[in-house]
C-alpha cells in the first residue's frame, strides 16, 4: 500500500511539474516549485496558473534591493497605476477635479468622496505634534473609486472573495515582481500603493492566500529583507492590530523614518550580539520594546512575545502586536514590537495599525487635521496599546531575559550579562 501512495503522489507532483513548467515556458515566468515533494502541493504555484504572463516586470524578479521598489514605484506610475503628483504639497482639491474627476460620473463620485472640502484646500499637509507627525491626505478618500479591471464581490472571476491582493483579482494596469524566501521557496509580489500613507509605500503580499499571520518563516524572511536593503523598513499588522486584509499575509513598506525611530531607549538586556530596549517611558506613552541584533536573536524574540501573548491572553485584541522592523544608524537590524490591546481609540474612526502606533497619524478630512491635539494621540496610543508597566508584559520580558542570560553564560561565562532590575522594566 505504501508502494502504492508513493507512486500516486509522484505521479501528481510530476503532472503538477509538468503543467506549470509548460506554462512557465509560455509565459517566460520563473514559478518557484516546493522542492520537498513529501509536503503539500505548493498552492502559489498553482495560484499562478491563473495569472497573465505580463503582469510581474521580470527583469525586477528576486532582486532584493531599494532601486528594485523605486522601479516598481515609477514604473506603476507611468503605466497609470499611481500619481506623480501624490506628495506635492501645492496641489489642491480644484487640481484633483479638474485632472481626474473629467466626466460626470466621476464628478459625482468625487462630490460624494471629498464634497465637503473647499476647492482651495491642499492635498497633502504634515506637521509635527511634538514627538509625533500628523498627514492630512486628500487623495486617500479617492481609492474607494478603485481602478478599471479590478474584480470585485459579485464577479464571477474573482477568487478568494474578491481579495484585492490576490494578484489573479487586481486591474490589469497593475504589476508587480515577485521575491522569493528562499528558505520555503514561498513566493511574495512587491506591489505599488497608488493611494499612499508613507512616502514611497509599497505593500509585499504572499503570493498564496494565507492568513495574516507572523510564523517563524515569515518573521526570518522580512528581516533577511530588511538586512538586504539600505531604505526600506516594513510593518506588520496582526489580526485585531490594524490588518485591513485579515484573510491574506502582507507587509506594508516604505523608505520614510516612522517618529517611533527617533525615540530615546531604555536598556533591559545586553550581550556580544543581542540588545533588548524599551522606549523610554517619559516620552512614549505605551510599551514599546526593541529588539537590535542578529536575525535569529530578533525572531526568537519575537517569536517569544506572540507565544507568550497567546499564551496569557483570551482575548484576539490582548494577542495583538505591531511590528516595525528596520535597521539601526549603524545598520543593524532592528523590530520594534508594539502589543496591542485595543484596535480603535475612541473619538477616532479609522483602526489604528503599526503606521499609528509608529507615530504617524492619518487625517482624510481637512477639519480632523486641524482639530487633532497631541494630547488626544497620547491617550489613543495608551488606549490601543498596553502600559508600560503592565505585570504580565513585565512578566513575559523577565521570562526572556532568563532564558537569554542562562544561555549567555552557559556558552561562554566570561560574558558580563546584567539585566535591569524589575523596577526598570
Amino acid at each position: 500500500m505504501k508502494k502504492i501512495s508513493l507512486l500516486i503522489q509522484t505521479t501528481i507532483m510530476c503532472s503538477i511539474f509538468f503543467t506549470i513548467s509548460a506554462f512557465s515556458q509560455e509565459t517566460n515566468l520563473r514559478i518557484p516549485i516546493e522542492k520537498n515533494t513529501k509536503s503539500r502541493t505548493n498552492e502559489a504555484s498553482l495560484v499562478l496558473l491563473q495569472i497573465k504572463g505580463d503582469f510581474f516586470y521580470e527583469d525586477l524578479n528576486d532582486s532584493w534591493t531599494d532601486s528594485s521598489f523605486y522601479a516598481l514605484l515609477d514604473r506603476q506610475i507611468e503605466d497609470g497605476f499611481g500619481y506623480m503628483e501624490y506628495w506635492d504639497t501645492d496641489k489642491t482639491v480644484q487640481y484633483l477635479y479638474d485632472t481626474y474627476a473629467t466626466t460626470d460620473e466621476k464628478r459625482d463620485k468625487y462630490d460624494n468622496l471629498i464634497g465637503e472640502e473647499e476647492k482651495t484646500a491642499q492635498v497633502i499637509e504634515t506637521k509635527p505634534l511634538d514627538v509625533f507627525k500628523v498627514v492630512k491626505s486628500l487623495w486617500r478618500p479617492l481609492r474607494r473609486l478603485g481602478f478599471t479591471g479590478t474584480k470585485l464581490k459579485g464577479n464571477p472571476k474573482a477568487i478568494n472573495n474578491a481579495c484585492f491582493i490576490c494578484v489573479p483579482n487586481m486591474a490589469e494596469v497593475q504589476k508587480g515582481f515577485i521575491i522569493t524566501n528562499p528558505r520555503n521557496n514561498a513566493p511574495y509580489v512587491a506591489l505599488c500603493n497608488p493611494f499612499q500613507i508613507l512616502k514611497n509605500h509599497v505593500t509585499l503580499a504572499l503570493i498564496e492566500h494565507k492568513k495574516q499571520g507572523m510564523p517563524t518563516e515569515r518573521a526570518k524572511f522580512i528581516l533577511n529583507l530588511v538586512k538586504k536593503l539600505d531604505k526600506f523598513r516594513f510593518g506588520f499588522n496582526s489580526l485585531s492590530a490594524g490588518a485591513s486584509i485579515r484573510e491574506h499575509a502582507h507587509f506594508h513598506g516604505a523608505d520614510e523614518a516612522l517618529p517611533i525611530e527617533h525615540i530615546a531607549q531604555e536598556e533591559i538586556y545586553k550581550d556580544s550580539s543581542f540588545i533588548l530596549s524599551q522606549l523610554d517611558k517619559n516620552i512614549w506613552p505605551n510599551a514599546v520594546y526593541v529588539a537590535e541584533g542578529s536575525e535569529e536573536k530578533i525572531t526568537e524574540f519575537i517569536m517569544h512575545m506572540i507565544n507568550s501573548l497567546d499564551k496569557n491572553f483570551a482575548s484576539e485584541e490582548e494577542k495583538a502586536f505591531n511590528i516595525l522592523f528596520t535597521r539601526s544608524d549603524q545598520g543593524d537590524l532592528k523590530a520594534y514590537f508594539i502589543p496591542r490591546r485595543k484596535e480603535t481609540p475612541g473619538g477616532f474612526k479609522g483602526m489604528f495599525g503599526f503606521c499609528e502606533m509608529c507615530g504617524l497619524s492619518l487625517c482624510e478630512r481637512t477639519k480632523d487635521y486641524r482639530n487633532i491635539k497631541e494630547e488626544s494621540l497620547r491617550k489613543a496610543l495608551l488606549e490601543c496599546g498596553r502600559y508600560p508597566n503592565d505585570s504580565a508584559l513585565i512578566e513575559i520580558i523577565e521570562d526572556f531575559v532568563a532564558l537569554q542570560t542562562e544561555s549567555a553564560n552557559s556558552n561562554n561565562p566570561t560574558i558580563n550579562v546584567i539585566p535591569k532590575n524589575k523596577a526598570d522594566i
